[in-house]
């Protein structure tokens, strides 16, 4: 049997031939992480059993198959690796195990792979790498450079995290990650932004796609550190040794998303250095010029982070999502939006929880900047 509600959500637990091992009564407590970014889903399950065979199955060579989904018919699986697991005697008739692991994608993480691809763009590259492990759900299959890409005894992931800030999206910027339901996500973002949003974050639900919210959400503004590692632009001296030049390129980034004519950002400071990067005939020739505004828009969208938390309902929201965000105004005699964090993001994170017959989503969006944005002169 499923754990959950039908209807609402359900969670089925697999190992090997053990089918739905885990009553809902001895489920302490499984959550699993997703995060934008190249990086794998990570996982905790804790929960009690009585049955002494389980505890050796678990571990890295046996996947612990989950599904999950709001409904029976729409139950996503996929099998996670378990890293680390621990064993605690609970009474005198069970076992409490909690067990960490991530995706079962460890192959793409470890294995160091060769190959020198044909003259194409990174952003092919990148979609053909992660084909051989992922489902790969782009709305872009081209960028505008081409050059050979050489895997040096790489992961297939340390390949694709250096094709990435070298992928040229004139006028735009490339972000992508993995999902807990397995798929690979890149996204061409002012491509996106052209397209509506998926969800709708809001305390007052109209339509379908809204998500009802707990009050409270958490806003973080980080631009002390973004602005002094990517805000306040970076300048890198490009050396062609094919031509025996050198030039000087930069990279500012301005607002995206946010309704505001500029970024927290203090006047009078001037771009960081980035060091040399060497140039030829073998990449292609906005090789660095597409690395410094790919590094720059990324490391912007950091800088504001909103989180919020929503129960009892699994949608199947996953990162790079583009969604919308109405707060209330602190003001409870006369409940309006709040103006200054409303609008678009991309969701950055989502964690989700079940245990205790109780089932919630904390999800993280992020941004470059608050709206109207106020600097001294």
């Amino acid at each position: 049997m499923a754990i959950g509600i039908p209807g609402q959500y359900l969670f089925r637990f697999s190992l090997n031939k053990n089918t739905d091992f885990i009553d809902e009564s001895d489920l302490i407590g499984f959550s699993i992480h997703e995060q934008a970014g190249n990086l794998l889903p990570t996982f905790e399950l804790n929960f009690l059993t009585d049955d002494e065979t389980i505890f050796p199955l678990l571990n890295e060579g046996n996947d612990l198959q989950v599904s999950f989904g709001s409904d029976y018919n729409d139950l996503v699986t996929i099998g996670l690796a378990t890293s680390k697991v621990q064993s605690i005697p609970s009474g005198s008739a069970k076992r409490q195990i909690t067990c960490m692991g991530l995706l079962s994608a460890i192959p793409y993480i470890t294995n160091p792979n060769m190959q020198i691809t044909a003259a194409q763009s990174g952003i092919a590259t990148i979609i053909q790498v992660a084909k051989k492990t992922f489902n790969v759900q782009s709305n872009i299959q081209v960028s505008s450079d081409n050059q050979r890409w050489v895997q040096h005894t790489q992961s297939d992931k340390s390949f694709i995290d250096d094709i990435w800030l070298h992928c040229n999206l004139p006028n735009s910027f490339p972000a992508l990650g993995v999902s807990s339901q397995g798929n690979f996500i890149l996204k061409d973002i002012k491509a996106d932004l052209k397209t509506p949003y998926k969800y709708r974050f809001t305390q007052s639900v109209k339509s379908p796609n809204d998500i009802y919210f707990d009050s409270d959400p958490v806003l973080t503004s980080n631009t002390g550190f973004i602005n002094s590692w990517v805000g306040y632009g970076r300048e890198k001296i490009i050396q062609n040794v094919d031509e025996g030049t050198d030039q000087a390129v930069q990279v500012t980034p301005t607002p995206v998303m946010a309704l505001t004519a500029q970024l927290a950002k203090r006047a009078g400071i001037s771009n960081v250095f980035d060091g040399v990067g060497i140039q030829n005939e073998n990449v292609d020739s906005n090789y660095w010029n597409s690395y410094l505004n790919n590094l720059a828009y990324l490391g912007m969208f950091g800088a504001l982070d909103v989180t919020v938390s929503f129960q009892g309902k699994f949608i199947p929201i996953q990162i790079l999502d583009q969604i919308n965000f109405k707060d209330q105004k602190v003001d409870l005699q006369y409940p309006s939006t709040s103006d200054f964090n409303a609008g678009i993001y991309y969701v950055s994170k989502v964690s989700r929880n079940v245990g205790n017959k109780q089932f919630n989503t904390v999800v993280s969006f992020c941004r470059e900047s608050m709206n109207q944005i106020q600097t001294g002169k």
